[in-house]
């Protein structure tokens, strides 16, 4: 019967000092072997039968950064902050900018304070828009507005809808708080 050992490195190829391992691997590419029932990661076993066991609270590292590598000499155990660091992840990657794709300077809690703000500007641009408001209206179409309102021929509604205004606005001139727009 073969050792564990045995089973792992053969079947695994040296490609540049990395021993990959040909068999079975993770959704994620880790090297996987089936011991006493129990799937383990290849790089974990290499590590305890070459190394020792791992230390209370730390993880394994591939310090040459392939997954299916199971070379106890690219191998170390260090704090999961440590291996994160040390990692190629997408949020590794974003923590290292420091500005957007436009090129604009990130605050400190990693947000564009530009891009936002003109996002913000094109939001409210286009709520407008597609109310149809156009917010103005000059003291004569306000003096049109009160009187039609007065006349009671007309809700505030369709008022706004008439004259492009929003309801509020309408309101407003109605209730005497404001003249014009």
């Amino acid at each position: 019967m073969k050792t564990i050992h045995e089973r792992i490195t053969g079947r695994t190829v040296n490609v540049n000092g990395c021993w990959i391992f040909q068999g079975a691997k993770t959704s994620r590419g880790y090297g996987s072997i089936r011991i006493d029932g129990a799937s383990r990661s290849t790089h974990v076993v290499m590590y305890e039968l070459h190394i020792g066991t791992i230390p209370d609270g730390m993880e394994i590292d591939h310090r040459c950064r392939v997954r299916a590598c199971c070379n106890p000499a690219h191998l170390e155990a260090v704090t999961p902050l440590v291996n994160w660091e040390r990692g190629e992840s997408p949020s590794r990657l974003n923590a290292l900018k420091t500005h957007c794709t436009v090129g604009h300077a990130l605050d400190d809690s990693r947000r564009c304070v530009t891009c936002q703000r003109d996002r913000n500007r094109t939001h409210m641009r286009k709520g407008r828009e597609n109310r149809g408001y156009e917010f103005k209206l000059n003291d004569g179409q306000a003096a049109e507005v009160r009187a039609l309102h007065a006349a009671g021929g007309m809700t505030q509604r369709e008022l706004a809808h008439q004259f492009g205004v929003s309801p509020t606005l309408v309101s407003l001139i109605v209730n005497g708080k404001r003249h014009a727009a």
